[in-house]
């Protein structure tokens, strides 16, 4: 069994900016969700080493834009 995951998509769901759910977390907490969605993917295997990077980038890059 394959399973088809946009890239867009896996960037959107564990980046802080995209997620309203997380909106009532702290800069810090709405990373560490983000980091363990995108690890989780990665011990999943539907993503691999290099998608797993590209989003903790993002990540980082959202939570440095929260502090500013």
């Amino acid at each position: 069994m394959t399973i088809d995951i946009e890239p867009k998509a896996l960037e959107q769901s564990a980046t802080p900016s995209h997620d309203t759910a997380l909106e009532s977390l702290s800069s810090k907490e709405r990373y560490q969700v983000s980091e363990h969605v995108a690890s989780v993917f990665k011990d999943h295997g539907l993503i691999d080493s290099a998608e797993w990077r590209k989003l903790i980038d993002v990540t980082l890059s959202a939570y440095a834009d929260d502090l500013g």
